[in-house]
């Protein structure tokens, strides 16, 4: 018994689809298959593991290192990363443009978080506003603090609703 004598069986018994019988069959005769969305998401999860790196070199290494070699070192890969994205972009338009390569959308997200990278020291009585969707995180954080945390989502809190345990 074949492969293709199995998968037929088996989408005559319901345990496979149409689709998947014809993508199983594709495979095992050796037709090639596209894997542009796999490759996608591998080169956009590298970047942000990237970025992710350079965050924590931010926050471990400035005391070493100094403020100012980080600053320089960042500035100099959005800048470059800008630089490449400037001058091989198209002109701008209203319509949507093609990317003129595979590397430049990649080049423009990590020089986009690039930019992103803060580490900003906080002292008592400052006030740090979040907005939603923003990744941020804390570090060097010599004593316990106490803060308030205020969450505007819609629908969530309501108009003189008064937290359980607060209100004990």
């Amino acid at each position: 018994m074949t492969i293709f004598t199995r998968l037929e069986r088996w989408k005559d018994a319901g345990v496979i689809s149409a689709e998947q019988r014809a993508l199983l069959t594709g495979l095992a005769r050796g037709e090639p298959r596209s894997v542009f969305l796999e490759l996608n998401v591998l080169l956009y999860a590298g970047v942000l593991a990237f970025v992710a790196g350079l965050g924590w070199t931010v926050t471990t290494w400035s005391a070493q290192l100094g403020d100012l070699l980080i600053l320089s070192v960042l500035s100099a890969l959005f800048v470059v990363c800008f630089w490449y994205c400037f001058s091989r972009g198209p002109a701008w338009s209203p319509e949507q443009t093609p990317s003129p390569s595979l590397v430049f959308d990649y080049v423009l997200y990590l020089g986009s978080l690039t930019y992103d990278v803060k580490k900003v020291v906080v002292k008592p009585d400052d006030v740090i506003i979040v907005p939603p969707g923003v990744v941020h995180g804390w570090a060097d954080i010599p004593d316990p603090v106490d803060y308030p945390s205020f969450r505007p989502s819609q629908n969530v809190m309501q108009a003189g609703r008064v937290n359980p345990t607060i209100a004990k």
